[in-house]
């Protein structure tokens, strides 16, 4: 599988430029930044058309990147109607030739491509054709619907260990995880069972408080190799406790996609490879801080994606690229897990939170994380992806 615009951190900036550009002609009928082209267009062999299959049920994303880079040149996106090819967006080349396209109404299962438009002598040229099935297989779908988790894919992980590194003091229980409308709630609150207390004095806690957790894995009943995975997730506003999605394997390699430190802290995204971090410097690990700064974000639900091979991860958040590392990986199987945990290190954030967003202000528990969907796809075996 080609991970495919390499579109890394720096380019983050890039990324949003082209987004916004793409926004404004993000209609079912566009007027194109240029004259729309023939159907006859020749195909840039170096060209690359990319399908984000984490899409949401209202929007969808494309990328291209072509062979020739030219900075500002126009492209159109079109869909194949029949034997007919009608344009959906519009967008411009950034200075390494790749553009980002939002689809409204979702990508469906049309065929698509890119078609750069004529520029500076140079002819029109147009990327390979690509639909989603072209390139992705669908693979789990957890919907979270009915009162409880589906018994073949999911099970509660960790029940009452307070053991775990760095969290004496708090341990998963399976009534802190509650299916309701269709969402998964995990849930960090107040322990107040004596025995579970002296579980965690035992276990070595030294803090004058206690925790429930939540935590449910898909190990032993459901692993993927490489692909994507996402989830419509809405993260829990408040510190001192961290919200995650994320991908563990038996072979000393973990993806986590997503941890969410609540507003005022942040997001983080790294992987763990033989023993060590990636990246190393944890203000790197940080992601997607202008947009977590504001208040507002974190009322919100929001699909985070991460796409892996053994060579790199992707993380997205709302379609727009998070992370990049760039890391030879293990070919192994990795099972999916969601938590919210409160560990030790984190216990003094509830009262005394990092402030480096306006607004910010200890919240009470119990503290609440909500998960929409989990998806997964694998790479088609005869796509072009």
């Amino acid at each position: 599988m080609r991970l495919r615009p390499r579109l890394g951190t720096k380019h983050l900036a890039v990324v949003v430029a082209v987004t916004l550009t793409s926004l404004v002609g993000c209609t079912a009928t566009p007027t194109p930044s240029a004259p729309t082209v023939a159907a006859d267009v020749a195909v840039d062999v170096k060209a690359h058309l990319a399908i984000d299959p984490a899409e949401s049920e209202s929007a969808g994303w494309v990328s291209a990147e072509f062979g020739t880079a030219v900075k500002g040149r126009p492209v159109v996106l079109q869909r194949q109607d029949a034997s007919a090819w009608q344009d959906v967006t519009t967008g411009k080349l950034d200075a390494d030739g790749r553009v980002r396209f939002l689809v409204t109404g979702g990508i469906g299962e049309a065929t698509y491509r890119a078609v750069a438009q004529p520029t500076q002598g140079q002819p029109a040229a147009a990327t390979p054709e690509a639909s989603l099935k072209d390139q992705w297989t669908a693979d789990l779908d957890s919907e979270f619907d009915g009162k409880e988790l589906e018994a073949d894919r999911w099970i509660h992980r960790f029940t009452d260990v307070f053991e775990a590194g760095g969290r004496h003091c708090a341990a998963p229980t399976p009534e802190n995880v509650d299916l309701s409308d269709g969402i998964a709630e995990l849930t960090v609150s107040e322990e107040s069972d004596s025995d579970r207390v002296a579980k965690a004095k035992a276990a070595g806690c030294e803090q004058k408080r206690f925790f429930r957790n939540a935590m449910i894995s898909t190990e032993g009943l459901y692993s993927i190799k490489s692909g994507v995975l996402a989830t419509r997730v809405k993260f829990a506003e408040g510190q001192g406790m961290h919200g995650s999605v994320w991908l563990q394997s038996g072979n000393h390699s973990e993806i986590d996609m997503i941890e969410s430190y609540g507003f005022g802290r942040g997001l983080t995204s790294v992987i763990h490879v033989d023993g060590k971090r990636y990246p190393a410097d944890s203000d790197d690990a940080y992601i997607h801080a202008f947009a977590t700064k504001d208040k507002d974000w974190w009322s919100k639900f929001h699909i985070v994606s991460v796409e892996w091979d053994t060579s790199q991860v992707v993380v997205r958040i709302d379609g727009v690229e998070a992370q990049r590392i760039e890391k030879e990986m293990p070919e192994t199987d990795y099972f999916l897990v969601v938590s919210m945990l409160s560990s030790d290190w984190e216990q003094k954030r509830l009262t005394d939170p990092v402030t480096n967003a306006e607004g910010v202000t200890p919240q009470k528990l119990p503290q609440t994380m909500e998960v929409d969907w989990v998806r997964t796809w694998k790479p088609a075996k005869d796509g072009n992806g």
